[in-house]
C-alpha cells in the first residue's frame, strides 16, 4: 500500500518550540491569504450563520462543515475569507481536515509535513476504507468537541460539473464521522453545509496562478 502519510509524523514533535513556530507561520499564511482576497469580488449570503456555528459553538460541541471542492486551494483560502483574521490565532478552535496522502504527504518531507500540520491537516488514503487511521483520528477530534471540515466528493471536481453547477458523488466519510461520534459521545455532531462558487475560475485543477478580478460567492445552508 506504500506510505500512508503517518509513519514519519512523530519526527515533527518538537514540543513548545514547534507550537510557537506553527502559530507564527499560520498568522503569516492567513494574513497573506487575506491580502489575496482584496483582488477579488467576494460576496457572501447568510455568512453570519456559518460564523455563529463555528465561532460561537460550545467547547464540547462537535461541528462538521461540508462543502464542494472546486479548486486545489479551496481550503484554506475560503476560510480565510469567511472568518476574521484574529480567529486563526486561536489554534485550538480552528478546523481540522484531511488531505489525501498521495497529494499532501507523498514522501517523508519535514518541510511540507510541518506546513500541513501547521494548517491542522492530516492524511487520508483513498481506497483504504472507513476503518483507516485518518477516519479514527477525525472521530477522536470530534469526540473532543472540535471543528472538522470535509470535502465529501473526496477530490477536486471536474470542469464538466462546474459548467452545470453540480457536485460529484459523495463518499461515505461524513456519515461515518457522524455515526461514530454519536456512538462514542451520545451526541451527533452538528453538520453545517455551504456552497462556494468562483474558485473553479480562479485556481482550477493543475492551473497556476490565480485569475484576478473574478467573483467568489459563499452560500450558507444551515439556519
Amino acid at each position: 500500500a506504500g506510505d500512508d502519510g503517518w509513519s514519519h509524523r512523530q519526527a515533527l514533535n518538537c514540543g513548545g518550540a514547534c507550537s510557537v513556530l506553527r502559530t507564527a507561520t499560520r498568522a503569516v499564511l492567513i494574513s497573506s491569504l487575506k491580502c489575496i482576497g482584496f483582488f477579488f469580488d467576494v460576496r457572501t449570503y447568510d455568512l453570519h450563520k456559518f460564523q455563529k456555528h463555528v465561532m460561537e459553538k460550545k467547547s464540547d460541541e462537535a461541528v462538521i462543515t461540508v462543502a464542494n471542492h472546486d479548486s486545489i486551494v479551496d481550503d484554506p483560502l475560503i476560510f480565510s475569507l469567511m472568518l476574521p483574521t484574529n480567529w486563526f490565532f486561536k489554534t485550538h478552535e480552528m478546523r481540522w481536515g484531511w488531505c489525501t496522502a498521495e497529494v499532501c504527504f507523498p514522501r517523508r518531507n519535514m518541510i511540507t509535513d510541518f506546513i500541513f500540520e501547521t494548517g491542522k491537516i492530516f492524511p487520508i488514503v483513498r481506497g483504504n476504507g472507513l476503518e483507516q487511521k485518518g477516519i479514527r483520528h477525525a472521530v477522536g477530534h470530534l469526540t473532543r468537541g472540535d471543528w472538522f471540515h470535509v470535502f465529501p466528493e473526496g477530490r477536486v471536481a471536474y470542469p464538466q460539473l462546474w459548467q452545470v453547477n453540480k457536485m460529484g458523488p459523495f463518499r461515505w466519510g461524513v456519515g461515518k464521522l457522524v455515526v461514530e461520534t454519536h456512538r462514542r459521545t451520545g451526541k451527533a455532531p452538528k453538520v453545517v453545509p455551504f456552497v462556494h462558487r468562483g474558485m473553479h475560475v480562479n485556481l482550477p485543477r493543475h492551473v497556476f496562478p490565480f485569475i484576478y478580478g473574478s467573483c467568489f460567492s459563499f452560500f450558507i445552508f444551515q439556519g
